[in-house]
């Protein structure tokens, strides 16, 4: 993903993220402004993961892990004069797949809505609505099983692809998957 000309109270930037396997990699590029400045970081990485090292432009820097119910962020400062690469190395954890779906003016959503993704007693919980069969993606380098609510339809490397069976009328369940 990379954001062009974003605006911030000193200035614009061009921001590209780009994530692996295991790696998540910020550029940061001032397109306008003068002396350097303090950029406050907190990216969010894969629900359970563990990070391992956070870099800017290939030094290590201090870090604070700011841990939620949905995700765990690296937050850090850096000094941005000119440009910088950010490379935060973790390992596990497992995020959901955004699914394209385009959907036209008026139409009603008959897709799957992922209404909450968490952990809790180191399991990961989908909360999902909708009605008939439907479908989720999750990555993960993580062995994944599914526990309750679904079952396992594909795996392709790091996604999983989970079904859910919902009834005729609009329902809401917990997906449980465990490593």
């Amino acid at each position: 993903l990379t954001v062009r000309r974003l605006e911030s109270g000193c200035g614009k930037f061009d921001v590209a993220i780009g994530r692996g396997s295991g790696v998540l990699q910020l550029r940061l590029r001032r397109a306008s402004g003068g002396k350097p400045i303090v950029v406050m970081l907190e990216p969010a990485l894969p629900l359970g993961a563990s990070i391992d090292a956070v870099r800017v432009n290939g030094r290590s820097v201090q870090y604070r892990r700011n841990a939620t119910p949905h995700d765990i962020a690296p937050a850090f400062e850096t000094v941005l004069a000119d440009s910088a690469v950010v490379e935060i190395r973790y390992a596990g954890g497992a995020a959901l797949v955004a699914q394209a779906k385009r959907a036209l003016p008026a139409d009603r959503s008959l897709g799957l809505r992922l209404l909450d993704w968490r952990l809790e007693q180191n399991r990961f919980v989908a909360t999902v609505e909708g009605m008939g069969d439907q479908r989720f993606r999750v990555r993960t380098p993580l062995d994944l099983r599914v526990i309750d609510g679904g079952t396992l339809a594909d795996r392709d490397g790091e996604f999983f692809t989970i079904a859910v069976s919902l009834g005729r009328e609009t329902q809401r369940r917990r997906v449980i998957l465990a490593p």
